[in-house]
């Protein structure tokens, strides 16, 4: 009897061994097979994000197509609209850095040494503004442009303050004409800025210019929503958020009446 209990008690023993040896084989599997799926949810995750910025990048070039032809479009448009006057010999338009710009020589404008419009200069300005101011949502900037040499008068001392008189007559001129003055600017390159040598006849008379820019739409530019966070997230705060009206300066009413 005794013997027989030994038996059972090692066959028990034995089976329980083998169970246990089997059960660790089939576990040490199903953690193999975890694991290899993890992995495949991982590569799964990757390609996924891969994908991602594939189509984003599809998305860019072809939003970026769009605002090419777009650009194609308004400059042939352009210039059909200023045909007659580029044809006249009064203006020449060009590309420039991705920027539409319309040239007007400075002899036909002004006087030599001088930033008073002539009669000339006027008709022609009067005559480009309606068309130019008929572009919806385009913002100009006017930009005076002189040869090299040197200027000493009072009202003038430099280039500079020639280019920038020439370049604010022609913009006061526009907005006499039509142009919405919160549409355009003006500036002074002085001679800083030749478009030909200096060295002959020709090329002082090239230099010596108007330049009125149509100014891009950074919306339109690739890249734009980044740039906008970005500046989004370096935006100054306000001084006194909790009350703006501290940041506001007196109307000009108020301000007489404190007087």
């Amino acid at each position: 009897m005794r013997l027989l209990l030994v038996l059972l008690t090692s066959m028990l023993v034995f089976t329980n061994c083998a169970s246990s040896k089997k059960l660790d084989k089939i576990l040490k599997k199903l953690d193999e097979q975890q694991g290899s799926i993890a992995d495949k949810e991982r590569e799964i995750e990757r390609l996924n994000r891969s994908l991602d910025k594939m189509q984003a990048a599809y998305d860019e070039v072809q939003r970026r197509n769009e605002a090419d032809k777009k650009r194609i479009e308004e400059y042939r448009g352009l210039f059909f609209k200023l045909k007659k006057l580029i044809d006249d010999g009064k203006l020449k338009l060009k590309l420039q850095d991705g920027k539409m710009v319309v040239i007007l020589p400075s002899d036909v404008l002004f006087a030599s040494g001088s930033h008073h419009l002539s009669e000339r200069g006027i008709m022609a300005v009067k005559e480009i503004t309606p068309l130019l101011a008929s572009l919806d949502d385009k913002e100009f900037q006017v930009e005076g442009h002189t040869d090299n040499v040197p200027i000493y008068t009072v009202m003038h001392p430099t280039n500079w303050e020639l280019a920038a008189d020439r370049a604010l007559n022609v913009l006061h001129t526009m907005i006499k004409a039509g142009m919405p003055a919160e549409r355009i600017s003006a500036t002074s390159f002085g001679d800083s800025r030749p478009v030909q040598p200096n060295n002959t006849i020709m090329g002082q008379t090239a230099n010596r210019r108007i330049e009125i820019v149509i100014v891009p739409n950074l919306r339109d530019l690739p890249g734009y929503d980044e740039l906008k966070k970005i500046a989004d997230k370096n935006k100054l705060p306000d001084t006194h958020p909790e009350n703006p009206g501290q940041n506001e300066l007196p109307s000009a009413d108020s301000a007489g009446q404190s007087e």
